[in-house]
């Protein structure tokens, strides 16, 4: 039984350029997906916008847990050793200067990689924590979610969840990428 040929001719939405058709097998998940998304950019805009929105947030919550004190602060932390107010102002610089990087013209590899790093870090700094105490709470909010009505238990789950999203997020769009740009024989 011969496979039916197909050929699409897809239009990236942002740029109107054309790319190459494609046969049956492969041109029909890729029509599907563009055609849900509009292009298969969207979804790489989202993740950035919400990456950016995600570290800003977390990191001035940092920067005011610093500024705001509290006995906490000067105690050390488990799994690095160095009191908490240093942790938590490196935290905040860090998540502040990663979201300033993913907000000017980098290259789109370099975007997603930054973001797999912190999460990368992000998860190992949790599973340690975990394996050291696994009744702690990870300080990585600060104490300022209490004063906004969340529970430790809920700050700790989003928490765990950023990490995951910052280290899912960009092998899933790396792989999408590789993958229509494989099909398409360019970088889509």
């Amino acid at each position: 039984m011969e496979a039916l040929e197909f050929n699409f001719r897809l239009t990236n939405e942002m740029t109107g350029e054309t790319d190459i058709g494609v046969d049956a097998p492969v041109a029909l998940p890729v029509a599907y997906f563009r055609g849900y998304l509009g292009s298969t950019r969207l979804l790489d805009i989202w993740f950035l916008r919400t990456s950016i929105v995600a570290l800003a947030v977390t990191g001035l919550l940092k920067a005011l847990s610093v500024v705001a004190g509290g006995g906490i602060l000067f105690a050390p932390d488990p799994v690095l050793g160095i009191p908490f107010r240093w942790l938590m102002l490196g935290g905040a610089v860090t998540e502040l200067a990663i979201a300033g990087l993913l907000s000017m013209k980098v290259s789109y590899t370099w975007k997603l990689l930054v973001i797999f790093w912190l999460g990368a870090c992000f998860c190992m700094y949790h599973l340690v924590l975990l394996i050291m105490d696994p009744a702690a709470l990870c300080p990585c909010l600060g104490t300022l979610y209490g004063k906004f009505g969340v529970s430790p238990s809920s700050a700790e789950a989003g928490a765990s969840f950023l990490a995951s999203y910052f280290l899912l997020g960009p092998l899933v769009l790396g792989l999408k990428n590789w993958y229509f740009g494989k099909i398409a024989g360019k970088n889509v």
